[in-house]
């Protein structure tokens, strides 16, 4: 599908639409990094506008914004789960990041397991559950403790953790609130990790050390409510498993621009891969970047990684 757009050359692109907004969930977080990927365009000497999508009519505001370039920064649904690009696809305009089928396919939780267990990396036991289906709440009692989530919601959204069978109920109606689908796995207690990849390249690991008793929303996003530790403190054979698993996992999928997996480590020292983010936060408190930055590469320089990993397309 993305043979139909007709993609520039780096040298020919003068303006760049940075696109935000759209899932309400995480707006605020869409806006802020928008905000910081405008900045570094304007830097970089680019003519560069915020659209913002998430209100009125997308088309026209896609269209007249007349750029050579279009930088998603919308996270979450719509943005990240292939829709939107196939809709600039559709329109003939080049944009960052991945294509529709890795887009897709990384934002729907329950394919994303089926290509990590293809790919022989580690993933919890778990199910896929569809609105409607018989015998749900028995199905989960035999997973617990679990995590119940929606399949496709970024940011911890609509996800709870659950040891009690009497509050699977209300776990479920949570996160069947956000979609059609939901995802059950088994509760793995652990160290939670997280790898980048930015145009090819594997960044330093990265361990999150959330303030709050879970890595949630606020822990995500807060100042000063998660810890992050990079190069993570982990041995050397561990830190290269992981970043092998997602070397493997990103060029299964054709992943471009930047992409982060995240990964739990159980007390028994085994490395679990939990999801993709296809569109990583670019905030002042986002994980990617501050990866990137310990491997010494600039703010400026990983935006620009993203563009020119994109034109590859």
């Amino acid at each position: 599908m993305s043979k139909l757009v007709l993609v520039p050359s780096l040298k020919n692109i003068k303006k760049i639409a940075v696109l935000a907004g759209l899932s309400k969930s995480e707006r605020d977080i869409s806006l802020k990094t928008a905000a910081a990927v405008n900045g570094a365009l304007s830097r970089m000497a680019f003519k560069s506008v915020i659209v913002d999508i998430g209100r009125g009519d997308m088309v026209s505001k896609i269209r007249s914004a007349r750029a050579d370039f279009y930088f998603i920064a919308c996270h979450g649904t719509w943005g990240e789960d292939g829709r939107l690009q196939s809709l600039l696809e559709i329109m003939s305009l080049p944009y960052s990041g991945s294509g529709v089928l890795a887009s897709a396919v990384c934002m729907n939780k329950a394919l994303s397991k089926t290509i990590f267990m293809s790919q022989g990396v580690k993933t919890p036991l778990g199910i896929r559950l569809v609105r409607g289906e018989k015998k749900m709440i028995s199905a989960v009692s035999r997973l617990l403790p679990a995590v119940i989530k929606p399949s496709s919601e970024g940011s911890s959204g609509g996800l709870s953790i659950v040891t009690e069978s009497s509050h699977i109920k209300k776990a479920l109606d949570k996160a069947f609130a956000c979609g059609d689908e939901v995802v059950v796995e088994k509760y793995i207690k652990g160290r939670e990790f997280t790898v980048g990849y930015l145009a090819g390249r594997v960044l330093p690991v990265l361990e999150i050390v959330p303030k709050n008793k879970y890595y949630d929303y606020e822990a995500k996003y807060a100042p000063g409510m998660s810890e992050h530790i990079v190069p993570a403190i982990i041995d050397s054979k561990a830190a290269a498993g992981i970043r092998k698993d997602t070397l493997k996992i990103c060029r299964t999928l054709d992943i471009k621009g930047a992409a982060r997996v995240d990964f739990v480590r159980s007390s028994s020292g085994r490395f679990y891969a939990l999801e993709v983010n296809t569109i990583p936060g670019m905030t002042e408190t986002s994980l990617l970047p501050e990866a990137a930055s310990a491997a010494g590469i600039s703010f400026d320089e990983t935006v620009m990684a993203i563009i020119r990993d994109s034109l590859k397309r």
